[in-house]
């Protein structure tokens, strides 16, 4: 972590420019240009907030040196023009790094700042009768990446997959699978049966009207609690909700909670109903109920149809209410696409004028659009096609370089080739960031060059190859002598595992998993350039020792980036 060497050289410049603390901690930077040091101050930043006559920059550069003396953490203080720059004491941070890398492991990067503090994240949220496509993945994985993040950092994390599991959509689905249903090909493939079930169904019903009237008539007895009705649903969700878990598992996500539209509470609907008409918040409109935002550039929002039946927006106003009454959430994040930014700004709104407070903690993720999705054998409709088809490419690439696929047990090719499959897809999506549309390209993806899951899965085994190939065991970090890590690659390396930890809270902040992607490509980078350089096998053994346990703390690194991505780091591949 470099916070501390950050904040030496702001206390530094705080006692001889008269600045506040915080202010000059603000004020240290990274620096842009390695040859120059290790972090710089922008004077121009800072004069604003000193007591000088003097507003030249570069004069005032030049006064603030001289009063630097190098000590145990700064190494060198030079002037490039307004510039401050900062060389720090690497053998400090050697020791300092690598030694709390090795010593929290998977917990490096963390910390307590979210201790007590509960947080809900809703994510993936697909509908049981429909394919589980490029868009569920898109919310799947950001919303699994955000749990992450913020678990690493102390909160307590509940995570909630808020299903589409009710509607008269489910009314039509039981008549349908009456006429074109199979109770084998049901616990077979269920959610893929149900599709093509919805699909034939919904074909009739645009050509008969009794189709529609049979649906809503099987639905109403539904909602009256009719148990002959209902034990089909039930079956449908079951079967479904295994089916949607197995997908999860593939994709290393879990959740604490399933929850969905079947479980609204509707006598908080009907109370939230209430309260909007006592508080003259909601009127009616032309036999519909509605609550005017034009005020707030949101338009109208539509609470209750002319028929009488409620909203999405009705029951989200209800089930933000009860999530806040049961788990005193201190935010809620609704990773959702960037389509429903109205619904989300139109939900957050009425929240307020209802005189809930907590609705400022309520955040929309959004997120663009995936385009092309495909295999090889065409558009694909469901996710488990696309996976599979990542799954069969790397199989196929690993076979092309057999000395390597002969390191891996013939049982657990398939299963790496999966993984690595998922990571390939997982990165092309996390690439840019969350908003932009993407274009889905399986051929790039797929390789082992370039900015790809292939490449960040082969640095980390790379890694763990270099491990179990030294000779060597890893040594305690007592047993290390830091002070041979002097070559240029090696301090390279031990800088960019020291930016870990700013990383993290800047992608804490900003919510884009393409921050730590970048720095993941980065410090790969890094570590390839190293291995050229820093040969374990071979050299004299306390040099060895040090280079092993250096890959070994970037092995680690790399692995919890990887991890808080979603990703199961590879040993072999």
């Amino acid at each position: 972590m470099l916070s501390p060497f950050k904040k030496s050289i702001a206390e530094t410049i705080s006692s001889v420019a008269g600045i506040p603390i915080d202010f000059a901690e603000r004020s240290v930077e990274l620096c842009k240009k390695k040859e120059l040091g290790d972090f710089s101050v922008p004077v121009a930043k800072i004069i604003r907030q000193m007591k000088t006559e003097e507003k030249n920059p570069n004069i005032v550069a030049s006064q603030l040196a001289e009063q630097i003396k190098p000590n145990d953490i700064i190494s060198r203080v030079t002037v490039t023009g307004p510039f401050l720059n900062f060389a720090i004491n690497k053998s400090a941070l050697t020791k300092m790094i690598l030694n709390q890398v090795a010593e929290e492991k998977e917990k490096f990067g963390g910390s307590t700042l979210g201790e007590g503090q509960n947080v809900i994240v809703e994510f993936s949220s697909p509908n049981i009768a429909k394919p589980f496509h490029a868009g569920h993945l898109r919310s799947t994985i950001i919303g699994n990446f955000i749990a992450n993040i913020h678990k690493l950092l102390g909160f307590n994390v509940i995570s909630m997959n808020w299903l589409g599991d009710w509607g008269s959509q489910f009314g039509l689905l039981a008549i349908g699978f009456e006429k074109y249903g199979s109770e084998e090909e049901l616990k077979r493939n269920p959610i893929r049966h149900l599709y093509d079930v919805y699909v034939k169904i919904n074909a009739d019903k645009a050509k008969d009207d009794n189709v529609r009237a049979q649906g809503k008539d099987f639905f109403k007895h539904m909602e009256m609690g009719d148990e002959a009705y209902l034990v089909k649903w039930k079956l449908f969700r079951s079967l479904a909700l295994e089916d949607l878990k197995k997908t999860y598992e593939r994709l290393n996500v879990s959740f604490d909670i399933f929850t969905g539209e079947s479980e609204t509470d509707w006598e908080l609907v009907d109370q939230v109903l209430k309260d909007l008409e006592a508080k003259g918040i909601s009127k009616m409109d032309k036999g519909c109920l509605i609550v005017d935002l034009e005020k707030y550039k949101l338009g109208i929002a539509l609470l209750k149809k002319d028929d009488g039946s409620t909203l999405y927006l009705t029951r989200d106003i209800a089930s933000a209410i009860k999530r806040h009454n049961t788990y005193s959430f201190s935010k809620c994040y609704y990773v959702v696409a960037t389509q429903q930014t109205l619904h989300f700004k139109q939900l957050f709104k009425i929240l307020e004028l209802l005189g809930y407070s907590w609705a400022k903690e309520c955040y929309h993720i959004s997120f663009g659009m995936v385009m092309g999705m495909s295999t090889r054998r065409g558009t694909a409709v469901f996710l488990q096609d696309i996976l599979d088809d990542a799954k069969a490419t790397m199989l196929e690439n690993m076979q092309k370089n057999p000395e390597k696929i002969s390191e891996i047990d013939e049982n657990e090719r398939e299963t790496v080739a999966d993984k690595i499959g998922v990571s390939a897809v997982f990165i092309q999506d996390f690439n840019a960031k969350r908003i932009k549309d993407y274009e889905y390209n399986r051929e790039r993806m797929t390789s082992f060059e370039g900015y790809t899951g292939p490449y960040l899965q082969y640095a980390h085994a790379r890694c763990c190859g270099v491990e179990r190939k030294s000779g060597i065991e890893i040594p305690k970090a007592s047993e290390v002598n830091f002070s041979l890590l002097t070559e240029k690659e090696a301090e390279n390396l031990i800088m960019n595992i020291a930016k870990f930890g700013d990383v993290i809270m800047n992608t804490y902040r900003n919510l884009e998993p393409n921050t730590l992607v970048s720095y993941l490509f980065e410090l790969s980078h890094v570590i390839a350039s190293a291995f050229s350089t820093l040969r374990v096998k071979g050299s004299e053994p306390e040099i060895a020792k040090a280079r092993l346990f250096l890959f070994y703390c970037a092995r680690i690194v790399l692995g919890n980036g990887l991890r808080l991505l979603g990703l199961e780091p590879l040993e072999k591949m």
